[in-house]
């Protein structure tokens, strides 16, 4: 039986397009482990039908919709919520150039690479700042597993554009400039 995992990884070839992991499977990607009670990812707009009608064949069903987010859900408990940020096809295929490719479930993933999901996370945060303290965490892990890999410029240039005034000095800290 195909799992969602399985499908979003698109192992099965029956589609043609890809998601990238975000949230907490996003983050294993990465090699950070945190709990998390759905599946994450980003697709392209217009990828959403045929994402739509391969997650139909295990049951899941679209349960809330707006122009930048797709929910969907299963009447089967042990599926887990699966929600979708819709990106405009040129953004989409921008992170997916530099993306991180990993492992789930024994499937082939791709995630947002450390620095476009530091500024994914810190997008979020101006957005809704109740998520400050979990992306501020995920933020962290993120630095500090892949710091180094990242240059200072590149660090300056998304928390300058992305993140909120009242925590650039905690993440300048973090990076150690």
């Amino acid at each position: 039986m195909l799992d969602p995992l399985t499908i979003l990884a698109n192992q099965n070839g029956d589609f043609s397009h890809s998601v990238l992991f975000i949230g907490g499977y996003g983050l294993r990607v990465h090699g950070y482990f945190r709990n998390t009670n759905d599946i994450d990812v980003l697709s392209s707009r217009s990828d959403l039908e045929s994402l739509e009608l391969e997650l139909q064949k295990i049951g899941y069903k679209r349960a809330a919709e707006t122009p930048i987010f797709a929910r969907f859900e299963n009447d089967d408990l042990i599926f887990a919520p699966i929600d979708v940020l819709l990106l405009d096809d040129q953004v989409f295929e921008k992170l997916a150039a530099t993306a991180t490719e990993g492992q789930l479930s024994n499937n082939s993933v791709l995630a947002p690479s450390p620095l476009n999901f530091i500024a994914l996370k810190l997008h979020a945060i101006k957005n809704d700042p109740v998520r400050k303290h979990k992306d501020l965490a995920d933020i962290r892990e993120l630095i500090t597993r892949h710091g180094s890999e990242i240059d200072e410029a590149e660090y300056l240039e998304i928390i300058e554009k992305y993140a909120p005034p009242q925590i650039v000095e905690e993440i300048r800290e973090w990076i150690n400039f």
